[in-house]
Formats: C-alpha cells, structure tokens, sequence
C-alpha cells in the first residue's frame, strides 16, 4: 500500500513540474491532491503501526483524523474558482481523493476482525480492500490522464 501511495506522489509531483507558470488553476487542484495523499500515506504507516503494537483501537482514532483531513481537501477543491478547462480536472482529484477515503473505510473494517471472525468474513474484508485499491489506482490513472491532457 505505501509503494501506491508514494508511486502517486511522485507521478503527481513530476506532471505538476510540467506546466508553465500560468496554470495556477492546475497547481491549486495538484498541490490539494498532493497533500491528501500524503494525509492517506500517513494514515497508512499509523495504520501499520497500530497493527504491530495491537493498539486497534488507535485504528478508529486515526481513521477519523485521515477522513477529516481529506474532507477538507475535498471541500477546498470544491472552493476553487477554476477556468472551465479545469472543472473536469476538479472532478476528476475530488473522485480520486474520495478513492483515497474508501481505502480508509476498508482498512477501519481490520478493527473489526477478532478471534471469533470467520475465515470467510476475514477472505471478504481482504477482498474488498483489494478492489478498494484497485479502484484507487484506476481513480489516479484517471486523474494523471486528466492533468497530463490539460497541462501539456
């Protein structure tokens, strides 16, 4: 999970180094979706380390404080005044970062694996992630696309 989460910084950061000066609207979108992602990567190493030291409970704690922070992001890429050009961009970062949210949901779901948990049940909550992350991928794909057309 932390080698997606820095793989998409980096993709993000090198097409941001791509525009010209006077793409501030792409700046603003990109710095935004820069910044929750290095919320979620955070929120994933306190979700590691919360598995390691079998502290779950810190699990809901920082769950909360990640869905927080990103919902601000979110709501500061709906703040923006963009050109028309880069409306479908906004779309695109707020369904990406939105990705980023379920990934929160499917690994909150871990807390609630126990001794009595079923193997089928714990299968289902691995599968799931799985396909949360997945989706993820496909929401960054979108999104790079997205900004890689606008800003070359």
């Amino acid at each position: 999970m932390n080698k997606f989460i820095l793989f998409c910084i980096s993709f993000t950061i090198i097409f941001a180094s791509c525009k010209s000066g006077n793409d501030k609207d792409f700046s603003n979108i990109s710095v935004l979706v820069d910044e929750a992602e290095v919320i979620i990567n955070k929120y994933d190493n306190n979700v590691q380390s919360a598995l390691d030291s079998k502290k779950y409970d810190y699990i809901k704690v920082v769950s909360q404080a990640a869905m927080d922070s990103s919902n601000v992001k979110i709501n500061d890429l709906k703040n923006l005044i963009l050109s028309p050009p880069t409306e479908e961009l906004r779309i695109s970062a707020i369904a990406y970062i939105k990705s980023l949210q379920k990934i929160i949901n499917a690994q909150e779901l871990y807390t609630t694996i126990s001794d009595t948990t079923s193997t089928d049940t714990a299968k289902d909550l691995d599968a799931n992630f799985r396909e949360t992350v997945e989706h993820a991928k496909k929401m960054h794909e979108a999104y790079a696309t997205k900004l890689n057309t606008l800003t070359n």
